[in-house]
């Protein structure tokens, strides 16, 4: 059994923690990993909740004193945390966890160092993330192996000079059995019932989403269905510019800006379009949640977004940025039920032959196999 030190900085339940979480859930029960996760918290901290759901898996969990910025000494200090929890494999899952272990020294920390890059945000992200993730771009090469969850990631880490066989891609595994149960189980979600049709879109408000995108397109939405109302379930820094662009747009009446809410099921449910704005994506949950429920998707062609559903087959694309584009596919699903039933439908099939758990499960177990082994270990 391979002892794995999951280490991340958690600020809530989104689509990275979302992932660790079934990763988790798959490796408990697997006979191959056992897990650990080993969370960043500041001080007054209260717990993360992604600490209390992994515990809930029988997962072992410790904190780490969170610091401002990265030092020698703070690496050190986290390297002796991962010891402290048995590890033979260590796993990061973000830049903040990824720069402090490449800064410890192997003296330290003598077990390999994997790490998955669940996405970069690009665009019109903070001066200070851009230069945390340009920071993170050069520690990922003290690591013996890099995850990238889609082909849009990988190809960032080539461009950073990271290449096969340190980096590998290992596509997110989905629940979909679970999701459904809990779709099944909880309350419909309050949407005004007077609302048809209903736009929606799941994730965390800010820019790199892409959601000041889709209320622009959604302004010639409502045009040609004047009772069409759209729904962003989440949260963050974008919330008052949104709300602010729909007044000017004359259309506040028809936009909901929900903030974050638990469980999510109900509400995809409810949507008649899921739409998927985004300006950069790894390979998002909300739009696996979407296939699983068979919701017909527009979304832009950005990241690993293309990998989910494919332009006309299980879903519909559009370039990123482009908002006329974007309000005439949702428009098209609207205007065409039987098409948006045969996407959604087509979606659901996709997602039960691609993203399964159990496959995901088994290529991190290879992945843990074999640094450990030293086959393919290529650290500097």
């Amino acid at each position: 059994m391979i002892a794995v030190a999951h280490v991340v900085d958690s600020g809530g339940i989104f689509g990275k923690e979302q992932v660790l979480l079934t990763l988790l859930r798959r490796q408990a029960v697997s006979g191959r990993v056992a897990p650990a996760l080993l969370l960043f918290r500041g001080e007054g901290q209260a717990e993360p909740v992604l600490a209390a759901r992994a515990r809930a898996l029988g997962v072992p969990i410790a904190y780490h004193a969170r610091r401002r910025g990265f030092g020698v000494r703070d690496a050190i200090r986290l390297g002796r945390e991962v010891r402290a929890l048995g590890a033979s494999v260590v796993h990061a899952h973000d830049y903040k966890a990824d720069i402090p272990i490449a800064l410890c020294p192997r003296r330290i920390l003598p077990v390999p160092r994997v790490a998955t890059i669940h996405g970069y945000e690009k665009g019109r992200s903070r001066l200070a993330l851009r230069i945390c993730e340009a920071l993170d771009r050069l520690a990922l090469r003290r690591f013996d192996r890099i995850v990238a969850v889609s082909a849009g990631v990988e190809a960032d880490l080539t461009r950073a000079g990271l290449r096969p066989p340190r980096v590998t891609r290992i596509l997110n595994g989905f629940d979909a059995e679970a999701f459904l149960a809990e779709a099944r189980e909880a309350a419909p979600a309050p949407l005004p019932r007077d609302a048809d049709p209903i736009v929606g879109a799941v994730g965390r408000l800010v820019p790199v989403k892409g959601y000041d995108i889709l209320i622009r397109a959604f302004a010639g939405v409502v045009r040609q269905h004047p009772r069409a109302l759209l729904a962003i379930v989440g949260d963050g820094e974008e919330r008052a510019a949104l709300e602010a662009l729909a007044s000017s747009l004359g259309i506040s009446e028809r936009v909901r800006l929900a903030g974050f809410q638990s469980p999510i099921a109900p509400w995809i449910a409810r949507f008649d379009v899921f739409a998927l704005p985004s300006r950069s994506e790894g390979l998002p949950v909300a739009l696996l949640e979407a296939c699983a429920l068979a919701r017909p998707a527009v979304a832009s062609a950005a990241g690993g977004i293309p990998e989910v559903i494919r332009d006309g087959e299980d879903g519909l694309l559009v370039p990123p940025e482009d908002p006329v584009r974007l309000g005439a596919r949702i428009l098209e699903l609207l205007d065409d039920p039987p098409l948006a039933r045969r996407l959604g439908e087509s979606a659901r099939a996709t997602l039960a032959g691609r993203f399964s758990v159990e496959a995901m499960g088994d290529a991190y177990a290879r992945v843990y196999e074999e640094i450990l082994t030293g086959s393919t270990s290529t650290a500097r």
